[in-house]
């Protein structure tokens, strides 16, 4: 599987005036970061990516046990079927702010996002 690369901040990474490509373990990792970084419909090209973090998650009775399922959900829902497990995700909460580390395993390999 191939992806188009991206920088920490999301923007597209230029190499040598083409388009950076990441692929195998490296785009699975990327994918899955970006769709539980998004919420959900922010992207328009596929409105059914990202997390319903406004009206699913935050401020929700659920607790950090419904949070961490969202995003372990999130994260297996993968449309490219490369995501076969899920290990441990951690949540880091700061104000305003939610960090997210997952231990995914792909059919490329594991990695931690």
């Amino acid at each position: 599987m191939n992806s188009i690369q991206l920088d920490a901040n999301n923007n597209i990474v230029i190499v040598n005036k083409r388009i950076g490509v990441v692929s195998d373990i490296d785009a699975s990792a990327q994918n899955s970061r970006t769709r539980i970084s998004m919420c959900l419909g922010e992207d328009p090209f596929a409105p059914d990516d990202g997390i319903d973090w406004f009206s699913a998650i935050l401020g929700k009775m659920g607790g950090v046990d419904y949070i961490i399922d969202q995003i372990r959900s999130r994260i297996m829902d993968s449309p490219d079927g490369d995501i076969v497990g899920v290990g441990n995700i951690t949540l880091d909460r700061t104000p305003g702010n939610i960090s997210v580390t997952a231990d995914i395993q792909t059919i490329y390999g594991g990695t931690t996002l």
